[in-house]
């Protein structure tokens, strides 16, 4: 049975508070018992015995270091959920989303920064678990009608230009020349 993976990764796993792992189990209330039955979440960072969160069951991938493992990973999910609380610039939302993957986060410190709402991610406003888990059900729907393998090459290829050299200096000139 296919299962719609949900991932999320931090150095510490669950345990790094500033990661927000606790606000992804918030909005895992509001999920429907559909897409908790047929979702599973994977994390990396972390060791642990399989469990059940909120429903979900869960499987911890450890502490990865090989950048071609951790890319196998990317691939095998449908979405990066991104609850983290405090971060400049998160580089698991960019590797997510350049390997294809669009990413669940908040409005909060510059966790949605390169995210286009809808188009390579869904933005939920800071707080607000309800919209959080309506950007997870969003995911979900598009997977369960079979959204094909164009809609995350669009993702890693808008994502690959906003993060190429020329556009980050052109940005970095903008903003301080504001």
């Amino acid at each position: 049975n296919p299962r719609f993976i949900i991932l999320f990764g931090a150095y510490g796993g669950r345990g790094n508070r500033l990661k927000g792992f606790d606000d992804l189990v918030q909005a895992f209330k509001l999920l429907s018992p559909e897409m908790k039955a047929q979702s599973e979440l994977h994390i990396f960072g972390e060791s642990a015995a399989d469990c059940i969160t909120e429903g979900i069951r869960t499987h911890f991938l450890g502490s990865v270091s090989d950048p071609s493992e951790l890319i196998k990973i990317y691939h095998s999910a449908n979405v990066f959920a991104f609850p983290s609380r405090e971060e400049t610039q998160g580089m698991t939302k960019v590797e997510a989303m350049l390997c294809g993957l669009p990413v669940v986060a908040f409005s909060r410190t510059a966790c949605a920064e390169g995210i286009e709402h809808r188009v390579t991610g869904w933005i939920a406003p800071n707080g607000d678990f309800a919209a959080y888990a309506e950007g997870l059900s969003h995911y979900f729907a598009a997977w369960k009608s079979g959204v094909n393998s164009a809609f995350r090459t669009s993702i890693a290829v808008s994502t690959a230009d906003r993060y190429q050299t020329d556009a980050l200096v052109k940005e970095i000139c903008r903003v301080y020349s504001a």
